[in-house]
């Protein structure tokens, strides 16, 4: 048996213009072709739904009738500009466009022009997208955008006035209550001067502790308003010798203290980018607090250094004692105003001092930290920006 194949015959093509019609019809976007006289010549489905218009509607009409009405009267002179120059182009990006549909109804637009030469002339490919959903959600980000920034400016306005209010009884603390504490401080320090004969013992240590609790009293007053300063005191930031300033500090304590056996060892210091008075109280803060705590030692041992930090662009500094130390249970509340974690018996503070450590370190974008164990001594750390070459001339360019 024998088999025969009979050769294949000319393979058909759809013609170009079938193809044409089928490109358009497969178009994601609504596609409407015109020609230069501004009439419709072919369109595809996504059109047709996107208008509201049968084809049959719209073939043969002036393109203005998928423009809105406000737009019209303009419309044909900004075709004939595109024909008398016709290049690929796009529409609607950065702009308002609309399109108007069968029913009236208008929604926003992006239109691609794309001249296309035919041997019937020259004609264009409109491709239209309907970016309603976009509008929407940039007007929905566009208004959360404004109440943001209303509340923005709500808050600020709070806090411009609960600023005038702090500042309001910082006035009152620094006039209406300190007055009468140095009257009282000055009157009995007059009775112990000028009657202490006599006055009985009794009568003579009661007015000391006046004396000693209306100067405490103003201390921490002096601290209150110190704290409450420097929310609202702008940081004047450079590079700073911290070694000079550690220095200062000691000198200024050991004369306070001299009368006890203190040993202090200085490592390096390197220098960082910061406020010199706002860290010079840092410094001092942390140093007297090493002084104090290590009162009850024959020989205190304070230790100044500071670590690789954990960035190459940071420091870290501590302050190390051989004091009384504390139990790290309660180290949450070390650096809170008022929280003292030793009786006021045993060592006197008013538990000011390290809440300004902490709140002048978290300005300068650093934090700070601590390590104890109660009776063997405690290490006060915190970290600073350091001082190079390239943040100094970041700083210089921000002054000038």
């Amino acid at each position: 048996m024998t088999t025969t194949f009979d050769p294949p015959g000319p393979r058909k093509f759809p013609s170009v213009e079938s193809q044409f019609r089928l490109v358009v019809e497969s178009s994601p976007s609504a596609v409407v072709l015109i020609q230069r006289t501004g009439e419709v010549v072919l369109l595809n489905t996504l059109a047709e739904n996107m208008f509201g218009y049968g084809r049959e509607e719209l073939l043969g009409q002036p393109v203005e009738t998928l423009v809105p009405l406000r737009f019209r009267a303009g419309h044909p002179q900004l075709r004939n500009e595109f024909f008398a120059d016709p290049q690929t182009r796009g529409m609607g990006v950065g702009s308002d466009l609309y399109g108007r549909r069968k029913d009236g109804s208008e929604f926003p637009v992006e239109i691609g022009l794309n001249p296309i030469p035919t041997e019937a002339g020259l004609l264009i490919l409109t491709t239209i997208v309907d970016i309603t959903e976009r509008k929407q959600a940039q007007d929905a980000l566009r208004q959360a955008h404004d109440q943001l920034e209303q509340r923005v400016r709500d808050r600020t306005a709070e806090l411009e006035a609960a600023n005038q209010e702090l500042e309001a009884f910082s006035y009152s603390v620094s006039h209406d209550l300190r007055a009468p504490l140095r009257a009282i401080d000055g009157f009995s320090r007059i009775l112990l001067d000028d009657y202490s004969a006599d006055l009985p013992a009794d009568a003579r240590n009661y007015l000391q502790i006046v004396r000693e609790s209306s100067q405490g009293m103003g201390q921490l007053l002096d601290d209150l308003l110190r704290f409450a300063r420097l929310s609202r005191q702008p940081l004047a930031k450079r590079p700073v010798p911290v070694g000079q300033i550690v220095k200062l500090c000691l000198d200024e304590l050991q004369v306070e203290h001299a009368d006890r056996h203190i040993e202090t060892s200085m490592g390096e210091l390197p220098d960082c980018d910061a406020d010199p008075t706002l860290l010079k109280q840092v410094w001092f803060n942390l140093l007297a607090n090493a002084f104090k705590y290590t009162r009850k030692r024959n020989i205190a041992r304070i230790e100044i250094g500071s670590l690789a930090g954990e960035r190459s662009d940071w420091q870290t500094y501590f302050v190390r004692d051989n004091g009384a130390g504390f139990d790290m249970r309660y180290i949450n509340k070390l650096f809170g105003v008022f929280q003292r974690l030793h009786r006021t018996e045993e060592f006197e503070g008013n538990g000011v001092g390290l809440a300004i450590v902490q709140r002048i370190i978290h300005r300068h974008g650093g934090r700070v930290w601590a390590e104890a164990r109660p009776n063997e001594g405690a290490t006060f750390f915190f970290t600073l920006p350091q001082d190079t070459p390239q943040g100094a001339d970041a700083h210089d360019s921000q002054r000038s």
